[in-house]
């Protein structure tokens, strides 16, 4: 069932979700009408992508599904990505990371954060 809210998906939901054999994009977009990503994740993605490692090779298929499902990207800068969803997310906006750190530094601030579980679900 979709919802009416929209969801800015870091880096650390992503690549949770292929690890974990799990599209995140399709997930994030059975629970939200509208999903972003910040250009500070896709950044991230294009680092991590270079790496000669399993998690390298789950960004670059991040990268493809991100462009496979045509997900906005947000204008970010080059600021960090945890400072944009602090600071510069979509005011309304949830933020899908499984970041344990930043899930803290978001709920101090007031701002609705949920994870990416193994089945799928996000909650």
């Amino acid at each position: 069932m979709m919802h009416s809210m929209q969801a800015v998906m870091d880096t650390s939901a992503i690549i949770f979700g292929i690890e974990n054999k799990i599209d995140p994009i399709k997930a994030a977009e059975f629970k939200f009408k509208r999903i972003i990503i910040p250009e500070c994740v896709i950044d991230e993605l294009e680092k991590i992508s270079k790496r000669p490692s399993k998690k390298g090779a789950y960004a670059k298929f991040a990268l493809e599904l991100i462009r496979k499902h045509d997900i906005k990207v947000a204008k970010s800068g080059r600021m960090p990505a945890d400072a944009y969803m602090l600071a510069h997310a979509p005011k309304g906006s949830i933020i899908i990371t499984n970041d344990a750190k930043l899930i803290k530094m978001l709920k101090r601030k007031n701002i609705m954060a949920v994870r990416l579980a193994r089945s799928g679900s996000i909650g």
